[in-house]
């Protein structure tokens, strides 16, 4: 297990490196607005407002992960669990959601919602890890999110990334 997790750390802090630039470059760029028909037909049936709220909580969520694939290898436990924290909590959504956003909401697939459930759930328990400062567990807890990530966009945003619908149609076990 102890060679598993040093493998996910070494991948995860590689693609961390790799990602801080364009990372740096994200944050100086402006939200770029995706078409309904490149986020699949999940995002289709909200409202304009709602698409762009979900986008941003996304790009959020993405940026997110990177930070915490940064700072989990070098033990900074307090920006893990600060980072965890807030992906539990949703960076923006929760904060800006109308009522009638959030009956929009109610309409989206109960898998969806299962699985965005089970998403921020777990960087709950990664925050958790965090906190007691257990590497292994929050390496674990990590991959976990970012396995739930993968198969949300495989199951829901399958035209934006289309690598991952052939990848995981392949690949399951």
């Amino acid at each position: 297990m102890r060679m598993i997790c040093f493998f996910l750390i070494l991948g995860f802090t590689s693609w961390s490196l790799a990602q801080d630039h364009h990372e740096e470059h994200q944050q100086h760029a402006h939200h770029e607005q995706v078409p309904a028909t490149e986020s699949g037909p999940l995002m289709a049936g909200l409202s304009p407002t709602l698409q762009d709220l979900l986008r941003q909580e996304m790009l959020l969520l993405e940026q997110g992960m990177a930070n915490l694939a940064k700072h989990l290898p070098k033990g900074e436990w307090e920006s893990v669990a600060q980072i965890s924290a807030q992906m539990r909590n949703s960076y923006i959504l929760k904060k800006k959601l109308t009522a009638d956003h959030k009956k929009e909401l109610g309409k989206l697939p109960a898998e969806f919602l299962a699985l965005d459930q089970a998403f921020h759930q777990t960087a709950e328990k990664l925050e958790h890890a965090a906190h007691e400062r257990d590497a292994e567990l929050s390496v674990f807890y990590l991959s976990r999110m970012m396995d739930r990530c993968i198969g949300c966009h495989a199951q829901y945003a399958g035209p934006r990334f289309p690598g991952l619908v052939q990848s995981t149609a392949s690949h399951e076990h």
